[in-house]
């Protein structure tokens, strides 16, 4: 849809490439990473998405008596680069096991 709001202006506008570190996914060697460079707007709206729909995500997978859950996430441009951020963080060794471990508490 393409930059409709102030925010999407200023999301847009951070082009400041910034260091990104995210845990290899399934790797059982402690401290194994992927390490790299992402636009700092795209990195803040992939974690703001991760953030704000982690209740539903934990709703579904409580709901699917599964320990994962296939999403699809998609967008266009700035979009692309915020579901890749997200897709890489619930992916992530530490949030998987975070939320391993609440469901785990929750039962």
């Amino acid at each position: 849809r393409g930059a409709k709001s102030m925010s999407d202006l200023i999301t847009d506008a951070m082009m400041e490439a910034t260091d990104y570190e995210i845990p290899v996914p399934g790797n059982d060697n402690n401290g194994s990473s992927i390490r790299g460079k992402a636009h700092s707007g795209m990195i803040q709206s992939g974690q703001y998405l991760v953030q704000r729909h982690k209740k539903l995500l934990s709703t579904l997978l409580k709901l699917s008596n599964k320990q994962k859950i296939e999403v699809t996430l998609i967008g266009h441009s700035l979009g692309a680069g915020a579901a890749t951020i997200a897709a890489m963080e619930w992916n992530s060794k530490a949030y998987l096991r975070r939320q391993r471990q609440q469901k785990n508490d929750d039962s």
